[in-house]
């Protein structure tokens, strides 16, 4: 358990993505162009690309100080890079943990996310 203060609506997800054949390298400049913009935000806490051994599937972690961050961070993704992400990958899985406001949850309904709530 975590002893650090945190906002009432604090969120972060992990999304996980398949990298589709041969955009390897699409993937990565379009990951490399996202995290520029993410150190620039600042509502983004942390964030953090994992992948696999064989380098086909992706799972980023992505934290919000509030609502506020995680919609500037989603609406600077749809505007600037969800065309090349998604030419690049395809997401399979996208967990969203805390308790992001309904301002927050109505920008990522278009992506289909489960949300886990913290229950103590």
């Amino acid at each position: 358990m975590s002893k650090k203060p945190t906002q009432p609506d604090e969120a972060f997800w992990c999304l996980e993505v398949e990298i589709k054949p041969g955009k390897l390298e699409d993937f990565l400049s379009v990951a490399r162009d996202l995290m520029d913009t993410m150190d620039e935000e600042p509502g983004t806490l942390d964030y953090e690309y994992y992948l696999s051994a064989d380098k086909t599937v992706c799972h980023i972690h992505e934290r919000y100080r509030d609502s506020e961050g995680l919609i500037t961070h989603a609406e600077n993704f749809g505007r600037v890079f969800s065309e090349r992400f998604m030419q690049a990958c395809s997401p399979t899985r996208f967990n969203v943990y805390g308790a992001p406001n309904d301002a927050a949850k109505a920008v990522l309904a278009q992506y289909g996310p489960t949300y886990f709530t913290k229950f103590r």
